[in-house]
């Protein structure tokens, strides 16, 4: 009987053991979004910082300087599985403060999503949002986004 016991909570063990591994890789879609930042103005785009209200999400950028006909992907990740919301500060070439906007609900709200990247002589175009193909409510409602930037 004890034998028996054994055995079974080795495969109890072995089984939870390989859930983590398999989900691992599922469950950075659920809080994580990639933008891309498609630059089709005249000035080049170079990262300064970034901030969000929320304390648990973090960003990164594949790039420092984003050149005009460049692209460059950044990267928001909510650390606290809730919204990510951010404003991401860029420099042009003029020396303009240029700020990047976005907020990405979870699933459970209801809402649009915003992208919004501007200053006075460039602006943004929202081309596509790819949906979260995992169904939760605590999930974000999209995984990725491809944004241009063009002149006003």
């Amino acid at each position: 009987m004890k034998q028996l016991f054994s055995q079974c909570y080795l495969l109890i063990a072995a089984c939870l053991i390989s859930l983590q591994v398999n989900a691992a890789p599922l469950a950075n879609l659920d809080h994580t979004i990639y933008i891309t930042i498609i630059n089709h103005s005249d000035s080049s785009l170079t990262f300064d910082h970034a901030g969000s209200p929320y304390p648990s999400n973090k960003f990164s950028i594949d790039k420092k300087t984003i050149a005009p006909g460049e692209q460059g992907i950044l990267t928001a990740e909510t650390l606290s599985f809730g919204d990510i919301n951010g404003t991401v500060y860029f420099i042009d070439q003029h020396q303009h403060k240029t700020l990047f906007q976005f907020l990405v609900q979870q699933q459970r709200h209801t809402g649009q999503p915003i992208f919004n990247l501007s200053n006075s002589h460039i602006k943004s175009e929202l081309l596509s949002m790819t949906p979260n193909p995992n169904i939760g409510p605590r999930n974000l409602m999209y995984i990725a986004a491809t944004v241009e930037v063009k002149n006003k």
